[in-house]
């Protein structure tokens, strides 16, 4: 071992969402996408190799038994589990169906949390310079923001390998110091700002169903449904914000406000958001890999009779607030409203998903990815999720 140290309340939330419902494989994650450029599929495995030998959370496993609180250990030494496969000789028309086949069988596979380490490869010939990924890994060990980290350093030391040298990759502080970060935090402020942002807070905003679910089932996402805004709508969206002072953010989650408002016919409503959790005063904290991410109930007024740019204003500046006192557990937050032990504090979450994905895929180091997919399974039965490219 290199290190032990305590699951930050997101990783213990998401371990223990797994353990409940370990069939459906909840927080396992699959990207996959075409690394152009890939000559040698074993050239590029041994990239993927270097970059989780020199990154710690790359490395970890999850101590559940024996232990009073759940830890994450950090081994000195793993093995990535690789597999290859051949389609060069198999018609293109039929690598969707392929591939479909090969992502069901990786995540039936699921991950172990207490073995180390918690991702693994599938690599696919395509063609002579062609190579499919498919990535699984379990989300407790990085958030979307670090798997463009990862993806950088593995373009990096690919591109070293093929030159016939050592890679030299960025340096990026451990996880562990996060985790150290968090553990010294006061929470007293972050308290009393939860504490009025939640008073009288009785129950969630129900997100209505078409039919009522069975009872003692585990919510899962299961289907995403994709729909991509065309350029003159997008273009409308960025001249509105950037005239109101608002980011594209708020406009969603007020138009997701607006929306729970009317299905529910509640006019104050509570849903869940995901922040990025990276602190402003760890220095660093944007090239750590590992996971950050926490999630935030948003309770607003929805005033049917107020001006649209100024309630998002309002709107905009308390989620600001909500975030600089963003590193308490949902635990920690239920406790400081009125709702009866094993409610929710939500019924729906938001998430606005915004990544350098330019920054590893442009071909900076001689491989150029494309066609990237990405897909989660959680315990919410149905993921809104804006995706922004940046870059």
């Amino acid at each position: 071992m290199a290190d032990v140290y305590p699951l930050t309340p997101t990783q213990a939330g998401m371990v223990m969402h797994g353990l409940d419902d370990a069939e459906h494989g909840l927080y396992v994650e699959q990207i996959t996408f075409v690394a152009d450029g890939a000559r040698d599929p074993r050239t590029l495995a041994a990239a993927w190799r270097h970059v989780v030998d020199r990154t710690p959370v790359l490395r970890t496993s999850v101590a559940l038994r024996g232990v009073p609180v759940p830890l994450q250990v950090v081994h000195r030494d793993v093995t990535l589990p690789v597999t290859e496969h051949d389609w060069s000789g198999i018609p293109a028309d039929r690598h969707d169906a392929e591939l479909e086949r090969l992502l069901a069988e990786e995540r039936a596979r699921g991950v172990a949390l207490d073995r180390a380490p918690l991702l693994r490869l599938a690599l696919v010939r395509l063609g002579p310079d062609a190579v499919r990924v498919v990535w699984t890994f379990h989300h407790v060990v990085l958030d979307g923001w670090s798997v463009f980290h990862v993806l950088s350093d593995v373009t990096a030391a690919h591109a070293a390998l093929v030159r016939g040298e050592r890679p030299r990759l960025p340096e990026r502080r451990p996880f562990a110091d996060y985790a150290a970060w968090l553990a010294a935090r006061d929470d007293r402020q972050a308290e009393e700002h939860w504490r009025g942002a939640l008073a009288g807070l009785a129950s969630p905003t129900p997100l209505p169903y078409d039919r009522r679910p069975a009872p003692d089932t585990t919510p899962r996402s299961g289907t995403w449904l994709s729909r991509r805004l065309g350029t003159e709508r997008t273009h409308l969206l960025l001249e509105f914000a950037r005239r109101h002072r608002l980011t594209l953010n708020t406009l969603v989650q007020g138009a997701w406000a607006l929306l729970l408002s009317r299905w529910s016919g509640e006019r104050e409503v509570c849903f869940g958001t995901t922040v990025s959790g990276r602190p402003a005063d760890l220095p660093g904290a944007d090239t750590i890999t590992g996971l950050f991410i926490t999630t935030l109930p948003a309770r607003t007024e929805v005033d049917g009779g107020a001006r649209c740019d100024a309630w998002l204003r309002a709107f905009q500046e308390d989620r600001a607030e909500d975030r600089r006192h963003d590193h308490l557990p949902l635990g920690a937050l239920h406790a400081l409203t009125g709702l009866p032990p094993g409610a929710a504090l939500f019924d729906s979450l938001v998430v606005f998903e915004n990544y350098p994905v330019g920054d590893a895929t442009a071909g900076a180091h001689g491989l150029a990815l494309r066609d990237l997919d990405a897909r989660e399974a959680t315990n919410y039965p149905s993921p809104w999720s804006s995706r922004r490219a940046t870059g």
